[in-house]
């Protein structure tokens, strides 16, 4: 047997991506079609990977826009959670964006961790404390 390459890798144990219309191109690869459709395949798991990151994004910003929006609305007092929330939906939308357009581009093999380490728990706290603050804001000016 000769070397391995990197299409001998995606072929052996593709994993398609659900958010892509390619997926069916996986199921071919393994039933042993092409290395071209495995190569096609290989490619598409990046682009859905970065579909997931851009979706990570955009959960981020649009809730920190709903909760900006809440914040201009509410009265003076009992606006601490609101803005830790905007700060945090904001820092993670930063962070994921700087990781998947800088960071992964300057190393070989990214492995993102981090994505269930960082981000996933910062936008549950980060929306948690936005709702948090949403009902506090209320609360407050039902007894105003």
């Amino acid at each position: 047997m000769g070397p391995l390459s990197v299409l001998d890798f995606a072929h052996a144990a593709p994993a398609p991506c659900r958010l892509s219309p390619w997926h069916e191109i996986g199921r071919r690869t393994r039933q042993g079609y092409s290395k071209s459709s495995v190569a096609w395949t290989a490619y598409n798991e990046l682009e859905c990977h970065a579909k997931m990151q851009w979706l990570i994004v955009l959960v981020a910003l649009a809730t920190a826009i709903w909760f900006a929006i809440l914040l201009a609305k509410s009265p003076r007092g009992r606006r601490g959670l609101l803005i830790f929330s905007v700060l945090d939906l904001v820092g993670v939308a930063v962070y994921e964006t700087y990781v998947h357009a800088i960071w992964e581009k300057s190393v070989h093999a990214p492995i993102r961790i981090d994505i269930f380490v960082v981000d996933l728990p910062l936008l549950i706290l980060g929306i948690a404390s936005g709702i948090a603050g949403m009902y506090r804001t209320k609360s407050s000016r039902a007894v105003q």
